[in-house]
Parts: C-alpha cells; sequence; structure tokens
C-alpha cells in the first residue's frame, strides 16, 4: 500500500459519535490516491465537493470504526486513541477507497460478497496485506458496544456486499455509499436493481433520523431518501453517456441535480445498458405502492 502524508483529525457529530476526517499536504499528494476535492475540502465542515471519511461510534466497552478512507498511516492508532476501548474494524463495502488502511488492523468485519474486491477482481487493485482474520456480517447482526446497539443491514446496488449499520441509541445510519448525494451503480442487473429500491423502501421503515455517508461529512436528514428516489428517475432524460475510471467498467449515464452546497443535490451514474431498467423498476415500484 502507498500512503501519503496527511494529519488525522476528528468532530464529534452526535453524542459519542465521531467524524475522522483528514487533512492533505498538497505539495507532496500522489494524485492518483487522493482526490483533488478531498484537498480543497480540507477540513471544511459543509456540503461540497466529496470527502473521504470515517466515522467512530464509542460505547462504553467498545467501539465500532467504519472504513478507512484515507491513504494516510496511522488511522488505528487515532481511532483507538480516540476511542479510549477495543475498536471494531468495519468496512461498509469492499471498495478500494474505503481500505486504506485495513492492513493496519488484526482482523476486520465485512460483507462475505465483497471479498473480490479486495481479491483484485471486477476491475480493482488487489489488496496485497489483507488480515487473516475476517468476520463476516449480514443481515441482522448486531453489534453490543456496552451501551449502545448497533444493527446490521445488508443493501445491494453499489456492491453486493454493500451494509448500512444504524446505531439504536442516537438513532443514525452510517450509508456507506449506498444511500448519499453521490450515487454509482456499476456492479448491477435487473435483479440488483430491483432489490436496491425495494431495500430503500424498507430502510425508510427502520428507526433512525439521520444518515452519516462516506463522502459527506454533513449528515443527510432521513427525509434524504425520499429526494433520492423521487430524483434518481430522471436520469432517463439523459442522453448522453460518458466514461468513468478510465472506461474500466463501460459507459454510464449521469445526473447531476440539485447545488452541492446544500443538502439536496444528487449525482447519480448507472452503467448505460441499465438505464432503462432503473427508471422502470422504480415507475413500477412506486405504483405498487401507492395501489
Amino acid at each position: 500500500m502507498n500512503y501519503i502524508q496527511g494529519q488525522y483529525f476528528f468532530k464529534e457529530v452526535f453524542k459519542s459519535i465521531y467524524l475522522i476526517g483528514c487533512t492533505f499536504n498538497e505539495e507532496v499528494v500522489n494524485k492518483e490516491l487522493c482526490e483533488k476535492s478531498w484537498i480543497k475540502m480540507s477540513n471544511k465542515y459543509e456540503f461540497g465537493e466529496p470527502t473521504g471519511n470515517s466515522w467512530l461510534i464509542k460505547g462504553k466497552e467498545k467501539a465500532i470504526l467504519i472504513d478507512s478512507a484515507a491513504p494516510v498511516r496511522g488511522l488505528r492508532k487515532f481511532a483507538e486513541n480516540l476511542a479510549g476501548v477495543p475498536v471494531i474494524f468495519v468496512l461498509s463495502h469492499g471498495h478500494y477507497d474505503h481500505t486504506f488502511c485495513l492492513e493496519e488492523f488484526d482482523e476486520f468485519w465485512m460483507h462475505r460478497d465483497d471479498i473480490p474486491f479486495l481479491e483484485g477482481n471486477m476491475g480493482f487493485p488487489k489488496y496485497c496485506h489483507i488480515p487473516q482474520i475476517i468476520h463476516f456480517l449480514r443481515e441482522g447482526d448486531i453489534f453490543d458496544l456496552g451501551d449502545r446497539i448497533v444493527s446490521v443491514v445488508h443493501i445491494k446496488g453499489h456492491s453486493n456486499g454493500s451494509l448500512l449499520l444504524i446505531d439504536q441509541k442516537t438513532k443514525v445510519l452510517f450509508s456507506g455509499d449506498s444511500i448519499a448525494r453521490r450515487i454509482l451503480l456499476f456492479d448491477i442487473n435487473e435483479q440488483k436493481i430491483s432489490d436496491y429500491v425495494n431495500k430503500l423502501f424498507e430502510v425508510k421503515k427502520m428507526d433512525f433520523s439521520y444518515i452519516c455517508t462516506s463522502h459527506d461529512r454533513i449528515p443527510l436528514k432521513k427525509t434524504y431518501i425520499d429526494y433520492l428516489i423521487n430524483n434518481i428517475i430522471k436520469i432517463k432524460d439523459v442522453k448522453v453517456t460518458r466514461s468513468l475510471f478510465d472506461g474500466r467498467f463501460g459507459e454510464f449515464y449521469s445526473i447531476k441535480i440539485g447545488d452541492e452546497k446544500k443538502e439536496e443535490f444528487l449525482n447519480c451514474s448507472i452503467v448505460a445498458e441499465y438505464k432503462d431498467i432503473l427508471v422502470e423498476t422504480v415507475e413500477k415500484i412506486y405504483r405498487e405502492r401507492k395501489e
């Protein structure tokens, strides 16, 4: 793993829930490892361009660290010092921009279906130092942190093994890249689209009030799920495809709606051949739920 120079920082966003971000030295940044927006956002706490975030849920006996979203050494030590209790490292999913410091940990938790990403399949770089102890999570699992329970939800769409975590004490949902202002649907087919949209409606019924995502530092209100569902079908009006990630995953249709400096913003991309299926699926589910 190649690392760059940076400095971790934290902000307590909810009671005993901490955003962990990173500032970078622009002069030494490897642009292949660090997005330009990460530098521009620095330690800003506002809506804007994408950031790379980790989240720490601190309990009386244990803490959960969600994702390693900066290619800077020392995340484990920083999180353990902040928590003051043993830290459980959980991947919201297996994409490389969530696994930078994975090798610092002796064990970690994730969904089994995202292991191929770590092994260098599906167009992603291979992670060379995967810890030997892997705990596989699935829908309905819980973590008991001593004074708070965190439950696990499985949601396909962004990846087969994407997870949501809900802290039952503060009613906060941690969504990774699955419910966010920027949605990328590329490991997708007709069934997965249906699963994803139906899961969004199911998640809406769960008991939480705010959503913490991996690439925005400001939490979203639960009502953002309605905004996402209502606007994602507008991709049907897009006529021109574009390449993402140097064309590794083919052509995409993309939409941008709203102001990136406000909560009501959506940047959604889907593999070109499934655009019409996405629109048809959302419209069908909406009709069925209104009947």
